[in-house]
Order: C-alpha cells, then structure tokens, then sequence
C-alpha cells in the first residue's frame, strides 16, 4: 500500500488531484474544481516522467542579494521539476518513482521548496 500524506499530488480518473484531508482510509481530493472523498484503493499515485506529471511544477523561493527601496522583491519561481538537474539527482540516488515520494523528500530536506500542480 502507498503511504500518502497531506498535500500529496495523486492521480485520480484520469486528473491530478491534491489530497486535502486524510481519515483512515479515505481522503479528500481536490481536482477539477471539486473535492472528493475516496478511499485510498481509488488513488493512484503519479509515476515521476509519466503521463501525468507534465503539469507540475516545482516552486523555488528567489532570494535577492538586493532589493531597492522601490523595487519589488521576487518571492516564488517556478519551473517544471525536472528542469532541474539537482532534483533529477535526488530522484535517481533515492529511486524515486513516483511524485509523491519526491514531494515527501522535499518536505523534509527542502521545506522551502514544493511541487505544485499547475491548474489548482
């Protein structure tokens, strides 16, 4: 059984659905503009250069090394996440198959970065 948590990426009919709340076995989904509860057989994780990774994103905080009294600072930049060579790395020394698992790494070794789905 795949272990999900919150904010996990999963497939779902066909769409990329974020988890939301987690009871047990059912979680809430959000895709598609609705939210869902299914049990955790319904969900499907997404398999990392699949056929539902495409729109998913990598958000990367910018620190500027100065800001100008008037100028706006960046905050966020995102970029598909395999475009980076140092995620491809992680994913290939840990045997990441999936997104979800990818997402669990960031969250502990790299809180300030996270997968994002392009159309929530």
């Amino acid at each position: 059984m795949t272990e999900f948590k919150m904010n996990d990426l999963v497939e779902v009919s066909g769409y990329v659905a974020k988890i939301t709340k987690i009871e047990g076995e059912k979680l809430t989904v959000y895709y598609d503009g609705q939210s869902e509860q299914l049990f955790t057989s319904e969900v499907d994780p997404i398999k990392i250069r699949g056929k539902y990774d495409f729109n998913i994103k990598l958000k990367i905080p910018l620190m500027a090394t100065y800001v100008g009294a008037n100028d706006t600072a960046p905050v966020l930049k995102y970029h598909h996440y395999l475009e980076y060579p140092d995620i491809c790395d992680i994913i290939e020394k840990n045997k990441f198959s999936f997104v979800h698992e990818l997402q669990h790494w960031l969250a502990e070794h790299e809180p300030s970065s996270s997968l994002y789905y392009n159309y929530f």
